[in-house]
């Protein structure tokens, strides 16, 4: 039975861990802010980065060197980690014994980096009971009338890029099958409590868009994020580290504590759960 000194002890040493991460964060605020697009303001980057180590526990026992390199790569995106928007996260993971923060792409993110380049993405599923059709080859076409209501169950997935100038747009789709056999590669061992056991049809609305974004004119953000994406690349950075305590704040609601990602009750953006394609 834990007693009351373990408990304080305990909670002591959370909030040093959490005041150490901190710390960290605030001496590398000035290359987080170099990092950033002129457009992304360094401060509110910096609470999200803060909300993420208070909202998402298990980030305080990653190493501070994979936390403030996953922080880089979302600086240098222009992303914020903790977003409402589920731009992007860091998920911690296990390696090996070790605790490391990864950084992820939320789809919502790959959208807002396509937007950045003058093309627009709209993702959506199609359900059995739609009228749908298409067609690829010479004279490629996506149509898609969704019924109002009972529209039965979700057979296949699309993501379509729009483009500011005269270019026709493009497409991907894919059926569920598909998405299946997606997750069956990559994701590894699907368990209880995988994003793709608790949260399918928003984990293939990502896997689409993901591939979509092999079809569009190659922009720099777009090549780092999909490189990133890919490779899940979790390079040190030349930080500093050191030790004030932070408020402990609870997890607003529709945000999963273990990984601190967007559960979009609605059918939005949820996390990866490992999906390294």
């Amino acid at each position: 039975m834990t007693t009351v000194t373990q408990a304080v002890e305990k909670q002591n040493v959370e909030r040093s861990k959490v005041a150490s991460l901190r710390d960290a964060i605030e001496r590398n605020h000035d290359q987080f802010a170099m990092a950033l697009p002129s457009h992304v303001d360094a401060g509110r980057f910096m609470r999200a980065a803060f909300t993420a180590l208070n909202v998402v526990p298990r980030l305080q026992d990653c190493t501070q060197t994979s936390i403030l390199a996953g922080l880089m790569q979302a600086a240098q995106l222009g992303l914020e980690v903790a977003d409402v928007r589920g731009q992007a996260y860091l998920i911690p993971r296990n390696n090996k014994g070790t605790m490391t923060a990864t950084f992820q792409l939320g789809y919502r993110g790959m959208i807002d980096l396509a937007a950045r380049g003058g093309i627009t993405v709209d993702v959506d599923e199609i359900c059995e009971n739609d009228a749908y059709d298409y067609q690829r080859g010479t004279t490629p076409k996506l149509y898609h009338k969704p019924t109002l209501s009972k529209r039965g169950d979700v057979v296949a997935y699309y993501a379509v890029a729009q483009f500011a100038d005269a270019r026709p747009p493009t497409f991907v789709i894919i059926g569920r099958g598909e998405a299946e056999d997606h997750r069956d590669k990559f994701a590894g061992t699907v368990k209880d409590g995988s994003p793709w056991v608790d949260h399918f049809d928003a984990m293939a609305r990502k896997t689409v868009v993901k591939m979509l974004l092999n079809y569009l004119p190659a922009t720099v953000e777009l090549r780092q994020a999909v490189a990133i994406e890919t490779t899940g690349s979790d390079e040190p950075l030349n930080v500093s580290y050191m030790p004030p305590v932070a408020p402990q704040l609870s997890a607003p609601d529709g945000v999963d504590t273990d990984t601190g990602e967007i559960i979009d009750t609605t059918e939005g953006d949820t996390p990866d759960g490992g999906d390294a394609a």
